[in-house]
């Protein structure tokens, strides 16, 4: 209708209100609304719309935008991410401060929710890196006190969830975006240019988890034992599965860890022969294997439901604790309080990567996923912080940008790295070429 009427499109004021039959929307809310990407963009930016136009439940066309139902096409939610786009490019008139007005990112409505709330309950994970990386609000909470990750999880939508996670423990680091970045613009390279990428503290975390996944798949052990061996390695698998081939179990040993089930496989003698049984002779079953962790006195104490004492405070605690406890592969037990205690000691003391157990002469490492169980969420956020900036800085591929509060980090190729250019015997060696990396936020260094 508006397409074909042009005294509509003359005369149409996208910021007028309806009315209070309905609601107080204006055309921007019902273009948002239904995703109506070549309305939106001539309200906006051909006849002058504001989306920070509120309708009767406080709701802006950036609210109206993110709000859809589960049964979404992939189509759909590409409209309202280039909808929300458009919405954040939104340039009004100047203000008193002398900057222009721009889309208010956490302006709640009657229900206290923001744009990513909605954004978040509605799955819409491209608009919700979207409004993240302009800067909406992580921590903000509705009326029922739910923030946008909690909505998400609510809601099922859990790849959104996660996300959401990684960016509010990384929420406090300086991690500044490039406004081209904000609008998914695209830089074109050559195929011939340089093979680096800027990476933000989420990043980080997304490729130290895919080389956990991949070491642990290839080795055949657990996360935190990939992660202790590879901390130990530079963060290398190559390093690493060399270590792990000539001995595995001493590769174990110095990283502070239990030897797992295959690296004990690779070093286990080969099995006797086992001589058949007469035929009416009574086999009798071996006795049931002891659990690792658990001394046997501590089994007979909790058989009999008696307390326990704890090695650091000597203080009593029950049997039913035992399972809760277990933070290292090696069978020292401590209370909870002593716990949480030492952990806390060990992450403010900047230690956080490399936590033993603490019984004395004891080289052990604390499980990570034990250590964010045990201590208050505050601390826990602080740990993952102090183990990603580990994590830089003892990987060889990866460096932070020298620029002081950037926060940002840089990767490199390894084969490009390790890569040793020709030279004739005799002569000396060319001097490795240095090549200017760009953080993502414009801070160029030599590497």
């Amino acid at each position: 209708v508006f397409q074909s009427s042009p005294e509509l499109r003359a005369n149409l004021d996208p910021s007028a209100s309806y009315g209070e039959s309905h609601g107080h929307n204006t055309p921007l809310h019902y273009a948002a609304k239904h995703g109506m990407k070549h309305l939106l963009r001539t309200f906006l930016c051909d006849l002058g719309g504001n989306p920070n136009k509120k309708n009767a439940e406080d709701e802006s066309s950036i609210h109206c935008v993110c709000q859809v139902g589960q049964a979404k096409s992939p189509s759909a939610e590409e409209r309202r991410a280039t909808c929300i786009i458009m919405i954040l490019q939104w340039r009004g008139p100047v203000m008193q401060d002398g900057e222009k007005e721009r889309a208010q990112l956490n302006a709640q409505d009657k229900k206290g929710n923001t744009a990513l709330h909605y954004a978040s309950a509605s799955g819409l994970r491209k608009c919700v890196e979207l409004l993240v990386a302009q800067g909406a609000g992580l921590f903000i909470e509705n009326k029922d006190r739910l923030t946008s990750c909690d909505l998400a999880v609510r809601s099922t939508h859990h790849d959104v969830a996660t996300y959401l996670e990684s960016c509010m423990v990384f929420a406090d680091s300086s991690d500044g975006i490039n406004e081209g970045e904000l609008v998914g613009t695209e830089v074109e390279t050559d195929c011939d240019s340089e093979v680096y990428s800027g990476l933000r503290a989420q990043d980080l975390q997304e490729a130290k988890d895919q080389l956990l996944v991949e070491t642990a798949d290839m080795l055949h052990i657990p996360l935190f034992t990939a992660e202790a061996l590879l901390r130990d390695n530079e963060w290398s698998k190559a390093l690493l599965l060399e270590k792990w081939m000539t001995n595995a179990v001493h590769c174990c040993e110095v990283a502070g860890i239990a030897p797992p089930a295959s690296a004990l496989h690779l070093v286990a003698p080969t099995p006797p022969m086992v001589t058949p049984s007469p035929p009416n002779s009574v086999i009798t079953p071996p006795p049931p294997p002891h659990i690792p962790g658990e001394s046997m006195e501590q089994d007979d104490l909790a058989r009999d439901g008696e307390n326990l004492q704890c090695k650091i405070c000597y203080g009593e605690m029950r049997s039913w604790e035992l399972g809760e406890q277990t933070g290292t592969s090696c069978e020292h037990q401590f209370c909870a309080t002593c716990w949480e205690s030492y952990l806390t000691l060990k992450i403010q003391e900047g230690g956080a990567h490399h936590i033993l157990c603490p019984a004395v002469g004891c080289n052990i490492l604390v499980d990570v996923d034990f250590i964010e169980k045990m201590v208050s969420p505050e601390m826990a956020r602080k740990y993952l912080q102090f183990d990603i900036q580990a994590f830089v800085e003892r990987n060889k591929t990866i460096k932070w940008c020298p620029l002081p509060g950037c926060g940002r980090a840089v990767k490199f190729p390894e084969a490009e790295l390790e890569t040793q250019p020709f030279y004739f015997p005799n002569t000396k060696p060319p001097p490795k070429t240095s090549h200017a990396v760009d953080c993502g936020n414009g801070h160029f260094f030599c590497w």
